[in-house]
């Protein structure tokens, strides 16, 4: 069987390259001549947050935490190494990370019920009907026909775990989920309830329903764009732009107008 992330299809995290970055999409996913970026400790921290509410608990994670001052380059911390061969290790700061966040994902009644219940990530394949590119998506959780999808972040607030999600185009990707879900589950307009939970700090957990805000952000016209901008995507007509004009940022302008006022 082939592996979910070596398949063909367009994914989101692709789509979500493509957004931000053209030419890197196209040498990765496309000419394939590029190396994949590696996973970041962030990224991974947040594959064993996902895993450990899959799975209902820290406890069921198949890790092994680190002795703590051991050191894997003596004779004693080798002999540790061997005795673990397969498993992966964690700190015990990693783990005590891990423990916070179930202890509050457990204390906020709004995401409890959805906690190791017994859900696994769903995989989705269709074909996008306005440009005839083939996709798929991972999905967290569906449940009682909502998405339910866990993001771990560094945002200090909700605020802020809002602005950085669009910033990198996470809005989009949901919706490439969403166009997923109707088309391979035949569930119309799933509402879309976004888990965030803060990777450090006081581990805050965000739960925000989504659904509006990626209304006003126009959130799927822009997925489908993208897909059609994508299918018709020429790394030579890209590489060759022409001469722009610059203008200054609307803040910018602000900015600057506001002295004027006061000068004059």
């Amino acid at each position: 069987m082939t592996n979910y992330h070596s398949r063909p299809e367009l994914s989101s995290s692709q789509l979500a390259l493509f957004l931000s970055n053209p030419i890197q999409f196209y040498h990765q996913c496309v000419l394939g001549d590029w190396p994949k970026d590696e996973p970041t400790p962030a990224m991974q921290f947040g594959t064993l947050v996902h895993s450990m509410i899959e799975l209902g608990g820290p406890d069921r994670l198949d890790i092994v935490r680190r002795p703590e001052g051991i050191d894997l380059r003596t004779k004693e911390g080798k002999a540790w190494r061997e005795s673990v061969a397969g498993k992966e290790i964690v700190t015990d700061a990693d783990w005590q990370r891990l423990e916070r966040v179930w202890s509050h994902l457990q204390a906020c009644s709004q995401v409890r019920k959805f906690l190791g219940n017994g859900h696994v990530e769903r995989e989705l394949f269709w074909r996008h009907q306005r440009s005839g590119i083939d996709c798929r998506a991972k999905v967290d959780q569906l449940s009682d026909g909502v998405l339910i999808d866990w993001k771990t972040t560094s945002a200090a607030s909700e605020e802020e775990f809002i602005n950085q999600a669009v910033n990198m185009h996470y809005d989009i990707r949901l919706a490439f989920y969403r166009d997923g879900i109707e088309a391979a589950e035949n569930i119309q307009r799933p509402k879309i309830l976004v888990v965030g939970i803060q990777s450090g700090g006081g581990h805050e957990i965000y739960p925000l329903e989504i659904t509006g805000l990626m209304e006003e952000l126009n959130s799927e016209a822009r997925m489908h764009r993208a897909v059609e901008d994508i299918s018709t995507f020429v790394l030579e007509d890209y590489l060759d732009r022409p001469i722009k004009v610059a203008t200054a940022p609307p803040w910018l302008v602000r900015k600057f107008a506001g002295m004027t006022e006061v000068m004059s």
